[in-house]
């Protein structure tokens, strides 16, 4: 090439498939190949060749669909426009915040009113694209001011204490189960048409069996544990029992003569005239807040 010719190129003034035609007799041709495969791999060749060959910078070498100034942005996509503006898309990601349990479909007529026509599906993709995913809601205990702020107070109380000061607590806790399934959900994994199959299903029966049981543990150990009869729940009577016959030699056993202190739930039967006013009994922590996970 001629100097004038390799600075026009090197401008960007020539594109890949005029300057293939320039080099092409420097490429290697191969017998008994399809014309649409050879073309495909001159094109490969060249991109490598044209910039040692012309010496031009390897940005500059652009196909047929870049503009002349070897411009390499994106341009926009061919297809529907886009049925939602940025500031319809605000709308609604403050729709679903007002109420995340709206559905997509309550969404969708929502939005229609705001004057965009779109499906279900259309709105689930702009709430992905501003990050909220549809996941199921977490089950927990409905708290209350007063249970909020029994729960502050709690938390500021002992938010000062140190690993060693809980090693000195003795936690007391009871707990149901079932004898016969299960109180939650189980997870399977089947075929299509398997969905009623006996190994894909969780039996139930009206009324399951249940026991309760009763322990207790610190950072020493796990404590004795009592199993109550069958269909039978604590009251203050087998509480008063507890804490004699296996609380007490539990304290005895894990801390001896060290002093220490006792953490059990707000339960009723806890709370009875008959429990506080017996003793001897280990301190008690603190009042454990309503509706608080044990």
């Amino acid at each position: 090439l001629s100097s004038n010719n390799r600075q026009e190129a090197s401008k960007g003034g020539w594109c890949l498939e005029s300057l293939f035609f320039l080099i092409q007799p420097w490429l290697p041709a191969r017998k008994h190949v399809p014309s649409s495969l050879l073309c495909a791999k001159r094109a490969s060749q060249a991109r490598i060749l044209l910039p040692v060959r012309l010496h031009l910078n390897q940005p500059f070498i652009g196909s047929s669909r870049t503009s002349r100034s070897c411009s390499i942005v994106v341009k926009k996509a061919s297809g529907l426009p886009r049925k939602s503006s940025k500031h319809q898309d605000r709308l609604l990601k403050l729709i679903q915040l007002r109420d995340q349990g709206t559905t997509s479909t309550e969404l969708a007529r929502e939005w229609q009113q705001a004057g965009v026509s779109a499906s279900a599906r259309t709105v689930r993709r702009r709430l992905l694209e501003d990050g909220l995913v549809s996941r199921r809601a977490s089950k927990k205990p409905l708290l209350s001011r007063k249970n909020i702020r029994d729960r502050l107070i709690f938390c500021k109380r002992y938010r000062d204490w140190t690993a060693e000061n809980w090693g000195k607590v003795i936690f007391s806790d009871e707990s149901p189960f079932r004898l016969f399934g299960a109180s939650g959900k189980k997870l399977v994994r089947r075929r299509q048409g398997e969905r009623y199959h006996q190994s894909c299903v969780m039996p139930t029966v009206k009324h399951p069996e249940t026991i309760h049981v009763c322990g207790c543990f610190s950072a020493k150990g796990v404590g004795s544990l009592t199993i109550f009869p069958k269909n039978t729940a604590m009251n203050r009577e087998r509480y008063q029992h507890i804490l004699r016959e296996q609380l007490l030699p539990t304290i005895q056993e894990q801390f001896s003569d060290e002093q220490c202190l006792f953490q059990h739930d707000g339960a009723p039967c806890h709370k009875a005239k008959v429990i506080t006013k017996l003793g001897p009994w280990p301190t008690i922590l603190g009042p454990w807040p309503g509706n608080s996970p044990d």
